[in-house]
């Protein structure tokens, strides 16, 4: 249910007024939406990365080719949706792309789809340079993993999630 409070946050909800002060009010409107129970539960126990962008219109226009959207924008934070994958970014003008050690996991039902749409939105399958992506294969661990580097430098481990049936 992610992907509602992201809609939330883009503006659709409803707009807060000034008797009701909040810290964050990119959240606070999915509180306010669906009542205070209902977005604890929508939001518990989850985590999102925060990532650096050196420019958010580059940012949002690479992920865009990847199926992501955007959740909520201002001059100093960034949300993007896929579903239910959230990625949210910091301003970071001087990020340098070959020193950058910022990573997370996106952990996917279908690693091979969504290595796909990478591949059809011609990311190059190389070991250099930047955006580039690697193919899922089967690690040691017994774990699918691709790997995606987005033109920040920011590696983004691509791991399949494990069938239902294997998770006893």
């Amino acid at each position: 249910m992610h992907h509602l409070c992201a809609e939330l946050a883009a503006g659709s909800g409803p707009t807060l007024t000034t008797d009701r002060p909040v810290a964050d009010a990119r959240w606070e409107r999915c509180a306010y939406t669906l009542g205070k129970q209902a977005y604890r539960e929508a939001m518990a126990d989850h985590a999102t990365p925060n990532l650096p962008s050196s420019d958010y219109d580059a940012t949002i226009a690479f992920y865009a080719r990847l199926g992501f959207q955007p959740g909520y924008r201002d001059d100093g934070w960034l949300i993007l949706v896929r579903g239910e994958l959230v990625l949210e970014f910091f301003r970071w003008p001087d990020v340098d792309p070959a020193t950058s050690s910022f990573s997370c996991c996106l952990r996917l039902d279908d690693v091979d789809a969504f290595y796909a749409v990478c591949r059809a939105a011609g990311l190059p399958e190389t070991t250099r340079g930047w955006p580039r992506i690697h193919p899922p294969r089967l690690e040691d661990s017994g774990m699918r993993i691709g790997a995606l580097i987005d033109p920040d430098g920011t590696l983004l481990r691509l791991v399949q999630n494990p069938d239902s049936d294997d998770q006893g």
